[in-house]
């Protein structure tokens, strides 16, 4: 396996690790969704109504949850110095 083969796995790991911890923090907030809408559609069922406490906290896992991805970036290095890691990689062929 040549140096640059193994640079450029190295690098587009490191993306792929980036896109699974947003996709796990965007699967957290689509469950903190969907249990809230469970509770809501529970409570219409059962003619009552929505426990405020239950709506509050709620809703502060979903402040939380969008908070985590907002605060979250993809990165990836310029093309320039992609290619210069590249080009710089060496070693056995």
């Amino acid at each position: 396996m040549s140096a640059q083969s193994d640079y450029a796995r190295t690098e587009t790991t490191a993306l792929k690790t980036q896109i699974s911890t947003q996709m796990t923090a965007l699967g957290n907030l689509l469950n903190a969704v969907q249990s809230i809408e469970r509770e809501a559609a529970f409570r219409d069922e059962k003619g009552e109504q929505l426990v405020r406490a239950n709506v509050q906290s709620g809703y502060g896992t979903l402040k939380s949850a969008v908070d985590t991805i907002n605060g979250m970036q993809l990165s990836v290095k310029s093309q320039a110095d992609f290619m210069a890691g590249f080009d710089a990689a060496t070693g056995p062929e």
